[in-house]
């Protein structure tokens, strides 16, 4: 079970870098650290450090900008740059 979720897994991490940008498909794997933590707490019923937590939520929050810088300006920037070209 484990080989088949890992294979659709790979296929589909395949298809996600060959059809979008791929800075921001590599920076949803970071979003597993989350799931890691997670899975641990529910699966395996570990305890963490203060230290932990807040490295995860450091983590987290660098990802959630570096996306939100991606989506949002980015594009603007790249839409100002295309309409200087349309003006000249």
């Amino acid at each position: 079970m484990g080989g088949v979720t890992n294979c659709l897994a790979m296929l589909i991490m395949i298809y996600s870098t060959q059809h979008c940008r791929s800075p921001s498909v590599a920076l949803l794997g970071y979003i597993g650290v989350l799931y890691s933590f997670f899975a641990d707490f529910l699966v395996f019923d570990e305890s963490f450090t203060t230290l932990q937590i807040v490295g995860a939520f450091v983590i987290l929050a660098s990802n959630i900008s570096a996306i939100l810088y991606k989506m949002f300006l980015e594009d603007k920037e790249t839409q100002t740059a295309e309409s200087t070209l349309n003006i000249n």
